[in-house]
């Protein structure tokens, strides 16, 4: 009788993701054919990065429904998937799929997780500063990034405001931090990272 009731809220917590990953995609292939400097669409253009991060978290939500309720089905909901604790209750009534106990989630986290600042991190940024040789980037970690000019292309540019402007999203890729500590970062996605 348990075990049913927590596969019937399973999945309808996994019906909720698969809504939200429907509209977010639908939104998304509507705002695909905007011009991307066209100043009244500014706000579309993050709106559109905000639903692509929608759609990436909803994809992996779905995920761990589906793998608590393989737990469910084996008998081992509610225990930590990785040391076999028992999964606070707080913990599972703030998320039914939670697969983790506090400190298994704490260490997966410190271990896990990519920063922006490491070397070879690609990530969406927006351009929050255009200065003579360099753009100065906000990064979806938080930190700020730096761009030379040098590393918009492999040919020779004129001034870096012919070709980016403020507000602009960009792909970049993370060089790691120079000498003062500063991120460096790079839009030539192809290029190798010195060892």
């Amino acid at each position: 009788m348990i075990q049913r009731s927590i596969s019937e809220q399973l999945n309808a917590y996994r019906r909720l993701f698969e809504d939200l990953l429907e509209r977010r995609e639908a939104d998304c292939k509507a705002y695909a054919d905007k011009t991307p400097y066209d100043q009244e669409l500014w706000s579309s253009k993050r709106a559109q990065l905000a639903r692509l991060a929608d759609i990436d978290h909803a994809q992996r939500k779905i995920n761990s429904i589906d793998a608590a309720l393989e737990r469910a089905t084996c008998g081992q909901y509610g225990s930590c998937s990785c040391c076999g604790a028992a999964i606070e209750a707080m913990r599972l009534s703030a998320d039914l799929a939670e697969p983790h106990c506090a400190n298994c989630d704490l260490r997966f986290e410190l271990s896990h997780r990519p920063r922006a600042v490491d070397a070879g991190f690609a990530c969406e940024a927006i351009i929050v500063q255009l200065e003579n040789e360099q753009a100065i980037l906000a990064l979806p970690s938080g930190d700020h990034g730096w761009l030379g000019l040098d590393e918009i292309a492999d040919q020779p540019l004129g001034r870096l405001c012919e070709y980016l402007r403020v507000g602009d999203v960009v792909r970049v890729k993370s060089l790691g931090k120079d000498e003062s500590g500063r991120v460096r970062l790079t839009m030539k996605m192809n290029r190798q990272l010195a060892a």
